[in-house]
């Protein structure tokens, strides 16, 4: 670690790991959570990540051989970054298109600067060292995957709570919208129930739809603090 250039090398690598196992754990959540996609169709979601990073392994090496590699690794933590950016634009309407974009530009992004970055951070080091290098950088890069995976999952449920901290102030009596919207409901449901037990069942939809709200904000800010950290 007394080589800078080792050390900052593999701090890169660490958090590109955070992010990236980050996001793989908690995008089949919100899929399956939020967009109610089953294991077949979160999958189909997820799978543009893997032919991304398939297809840019293909010429990494020709063009990797002609540029800077310095230049690739920024080019792929900025395709990184777009992801995360593309996924704080979700929404609760959205096509599965708008997943696949961003795990394609992710999966880009991963190749572009993993394979480079690996090069650059032991070119420095001597011979010797090159094999005590290797564990120690493999083993930071998977405690950087855990540690990220565990910061998004706390993110997640703490940013879900102040998210429904604001959005429950508007389900009151004196918010127009909310009157409409849960008059609405009511109506729909006075036809199979009685009117007390309607407006319980609307209030309940509405509520259901708050906390459905609140979670897609917890991910979105999650999302968000990814991209922030790849750019970084």
């Amino acid at each position: 670690f007394k080589d800078a250039n080792f050390s900052i090398g593999t701090l890169v690598q660490v958090v590109m790991m955070g992010v990236l196992l980050a996001s793989l754990a908690i995008l089949p959540q919100f899929l399956q959570g939020l967009m109610g996609y089953d294991a077949y169709l979160s999958g189909l979601a997820m799978m543009p990540r893997g032919i991304g990073a398939l297809l840019t392994v293909f010429f990494i090496g020709t063009i990797g051989s002609k540029m800077n590699p310095k230049l690739l690794v920024v080019v792929g933590l900025l395709a990184m970054g777009l992801s995360g950016y593309l996924l704080c634009e979700l929404n609760l309407q959205i096509a599965m298109i708008n997943i696949a974009l961003p795990n394609f530009t992710m999966g880009v992004g991963m190749s572009l600067c993993m394979i480079p970055i690996i090069n650059l951070s032991t070119m420095t080091l001597k011979n010797e060292q090159m094999t005590n290098a290797s564990g120690v950088m493999n083993l930071l890069k998977n405690l950087g995957g855990a540690i990220g995976t565990s910061i998004v999952t706390t993110l997640i449920s703490r940013k879900a709570q102040a998210h429904q901290s604001f959005l429950v102030d508007n389900l009151a009596m004196t918010n127009n919208n909310f009157l409409e919207r849960l008059q609405m409901y009511q109506g729909m449901f006075q036809g199979f129930v009685d009117n007390i037990s309607a407006n319980y069942m609307a209030q309940s939809v509405l509520y259901k739809q708050m906390l459905l709200q609140s979670n897609m904000g917890a991910f979105r800010d999650t999302f968000e603090m990814c991209a922030i950290a790849c750019l970084v």
